[in-house]
């Protein structure tokens, strides 16, 4: 889902971020500002959590980087499981999608060498459209397929553009989960344990993060 039509992700390069902000993004070496050509796939699911804390504590004081992120997303939700870009910004990113596409864009007609607290590029992207806008039309959506209101029709609607009619009527006749379909389509990868550990970690609190790191330093686990 490129946001912009004028910027590609190699055109992005990397969001310009104080020492500190680097250091707190860096996850094992990958930050969260890194450029994706520069990490390998294998650790996509590091750069994936980085960006995470980096959107929970930075981005609401300088959110110039989502540009970066969302276009950065296309690329990347596949190989991470996801079946949409939106929905690895939503549960990947622990991102808000109402209103962000209009952010993005004015980040891009809008380059900012100082850093943009995300309320202020709120108002400006809709000062620039002309107010509040919450029609479909100014939401995050697939511009190639409309998502659906659902996982499972998302998925129905794109094997039928597809011509995998077979898996769509299999999903129908529940013969085959939507989830399944889409593996075998190609859309998503089966998901190995530790990736499955990787997407559920954005959604834990401060606390059971803490509680997650003592379980898994515990001599129990050697």
């Amino acid at each position: 889902m490129a946001f912009s039509r004028t910027a590609t992700i190699g055109s992005i390069g990397l969001c310009p971020m104080t020492h500190a902000a680097r250091q707190f993004a860096r996850t094992d070496s990958v930050s969260a500002t890194d450029a994706l050509d520069d990490v390998p796939p294998e650790r996509w699911p590091d750069l994936m959590l980085a960006r995470w804390q980096f959107a929970e504590v930075t981005l609401p004081f300088d959110c110039r980087c989502l540009l970066q992120f969302c276009n950065d997303a296309d690329a990347m939700f596949a190989e991470l499981g996801f079946a949409t870009p939106e929905a690895m910004i939503r549960e990947g990113l622990g991102l808000d999608e109402a209103g962000l596409r209009l952010i993005v864009e004015w980040l891009d007609l809008n380059p900012q060498d100082e850093a943009v607290p995300l309320e202020t590029a709120r108002a400006a992207a809709l000062r620039t459209h002309g107010g509040d806008r919450r029609s479909a039309e100014f939401q995050i959506r697939d511009t190639k397929l409309k998502q659906g209101t659902d996982n499972r029709d998302y998925i129905l609607a794109r094997l039928e553009r597809d011509f995998q009619h077979e898996l769509a009527a299999k999903v129908r006749a529940g013969q085959m989960s939507a989830n399944a379909a889409a593996i075998e389509a190609g859309y998503r990868k089966q998901l190995s344990p530790f990736e499955i550990a990787c997407r559920q970690i954005p959604k834990l609190s401060r606390e059971e993060r803490r509680q997650l790191a003592e379980a898994l330093s515990d001599d129990a686990w050697n």
